[in-house]
């Protein structure tokens, strides 16, 4: 499947993935808070929650109606907001869709959407979309590339279909 360049392809993508990693743990360090304890609190109606309600038993039988819920009301947002959320799929779809020259800025936008997915399932909560305004960026260049695209097919069409003027001969 990758050629013997494989390695010089994937090098980029790698060091973004890790440069990503590493600056997120002095937040972990310094403000961090247990995954547990964070999801019980949201589960318990954002109440600092009993000795029952925070334990991983609690939280796993919870935890997939606090996802869906989190989903539903993302996706009411949107319908309420049909700019907003039509901007976003199409951008996100083109991003990931439409091929393009495999260089950093798409490979860093590529990875920032997934980090954003990824997040989001750890954290399933509702914000009235602030914190899927992390996403921007990525579907930004989606919908870069989608206009790039429309705009090299217009182009390309026109001047097929547009036949040459010859220069009008001056006659003396």
């Amino acid at each position: 499947m990758y050629g013997e360049h494989a390695p010089a392809k994937r090098r980029p993508l790698l060091i973004l993935a890790l440069a990503g990693i590493l600056a997120t743990i002095p937040a972990y360090l310094l403000f961090g808070t247990s995954p547990r304890l964070t999801l019980a609190f949201q589960m318990n109606g954002f109440e600092v929650p009993d000795p029952a309600h925070s334990t991983w038993a609690y939280v796993g039988r919870h935890y997939p109606s606090l996802f869906l819920d989190t989903v539903k009301t993302d996706m009411v947002y949107m319908y309420h907001h049909l700019a907003v959320g039509l901007a976003l799929i199409a951008g996100i779809t083109s991003l990931f869709t439409l091929p393009t020259k495999r260089d950093t800025l798409i490979l860093l936008m590529r990875g920032a959407a997934l980090g954003c997915l990824v997040i989001f399932a750890l954290d399933p909560d509702y914000s009235g979309f602030r914190y899927e305004l992390t996403i921007v960026p990525s579907a930004a260049v989606g919908l870069c590339i989608l206009a790039e695209r429309v705009a090299y097919r217009y182009t390309r069409r026109r001047t097929a279909t547009t036949p040459e003027v010859a220069p009008a001969s001056v006659d003396h």
